[in-house]
């Protein structure tokens, strides 16, 4: 297990409650990145992103791509929902902290004036995992329709 620290965030499992509640206390980080669908963390479960959902921790809920995929993303968020996350955390945790995660909150994030306005419309509750992509319009221009 490899726990990175960016200046800003940090990235992994370990102490990852205890470590970022404080880190993010101390104002040394602004987030915390989970990732809980690789095998290494199984012993972390969604019960660690209940916890730091509790102690106002942010994190971002991450794949680990290329091991996992990306498209597994919203799988993954939908798995997170199904434990227990409220589903507003679950839609801070892939709008508001993946930007602060990577450092672009100033373009991306929540939908606000003066920012990149990318959009999804999906077939039914995004975090349900049938659900499909109707959709994505981004820079105002549809890119996909199914």
């Amino acid at each position: 297990m490899q726990t990175y620290i960016n200046g800003t965030i940090i990235v992994g499992n370990g102490e990852i409650i205890e470590v970022g509640t404080i880190l993010v206390e101390e104002g040394k980080i602004k987030e915390v990145g989970q990732n809980v669908t690789i095998p290494e963390n199984a012993d972390k479960g969604w019960h660690t992103l209940l916890a730091l959902e509790e102690a106002g921790v942010p994190f971002a809920i991450t794949t680990d791509h290329p091991v996992v995929g990306s498209e597994y993303l919203m799988t993954s968020v939908a798995q997170a929902v199904k434990h227990g996350l409220s589903e507003a955390s679950a839609w801070k945790s892939v709008t508001i902290s993946s930007a602060l995660h990577i450092g672009i909150e100033d373009r991306l994030g929540p939908l606000e004036k003066g920012k990149d306005a990318d959009l999804v419309i999906w077939s039914s509750h995004p975090f349900d995992v049938t659900a499909n992509v109707e959709k994505t319009i981004i820079e105002g221009e549809l890119v996909f329709e199914a």
